[in-house]
């Protein structure tokens, strides 16, 4: 009996120890980025009479998750493509269960009198999900479009960057 009292005393004693060290620990979450880039696409180019569309569709079957997103087209720099009128090739859009949004332009419109191709790369710009919460629905497409056929010359689905939650998203300090 006596023995029996001493293992429980040891075992309550360990476990009141465990806790403490927990308890001692201090959880905080890294910094996120306002915006990431969840369509990836790499750089392409485009002649005189195609036209160019970033596509994206919100896959949702239900609501209430919208697709909040930013698409954009970018030099070999990252710098926002120019129309000729000096507004950016760049629309912000905000899509239910089900929609779908796009933006395009004419490659030739872009190009300059003595230049034959415009380099470019799509992106498409979410704000990244909350810690419990789905990844943003939020699924790209690009279209290169013959300008006088209204045929899809190249169709590219991207990739979707996904996020996860592993362990390197949160840092344990111990104190």
């Amino acid at each position: 009996m006596k023995t029996k009292r001493y293992v429980v005393g040891l075992a309550a004693i360990g476990t009141l120890g465990l806790a403490a060290a927990l308890v001692g620990s201090r959880v905080r979450a890294q910094d996120v980025p306002p915006l990431v880039a969840t369509g990836q696409f790499g750089a392409m180019g485009a002649i005189r009479g195609e036209i160019v569309r970033l596509n994206v569709s919100n896959i949702n079957l239900y609501p209430p998750d919208p697709c909040r997103a930013t698409l954009e087209f970018v030099d070999a720099s990252g710098n926002v493509l120019m129309r000729p009128d000096g507004t950016p090739v760049r629309r912000a859009v905000v899509l239910a269960a089900g929609e779908s949004a796009f933006i395009q332009f004419n490659a030739g419109a872009l190009l300059g009198r003595d230049e034959t191709r415009l380099g470019f790369r799509a992106a498409v710009l979410v704000a990244p999900p909350e810690p419990d919460t789905p990844p943003d629905p939020c699924v790209p497409s690009l279209e290169i479009i013959d300008g006088a056929t209204a045929q899809t010359r190249l169709l590219s689905p991207g990739t979707i960057r996904t996020y996860s939650a592993n362990h390197n998203e949160t840092l344990v300090e111990d104190r």
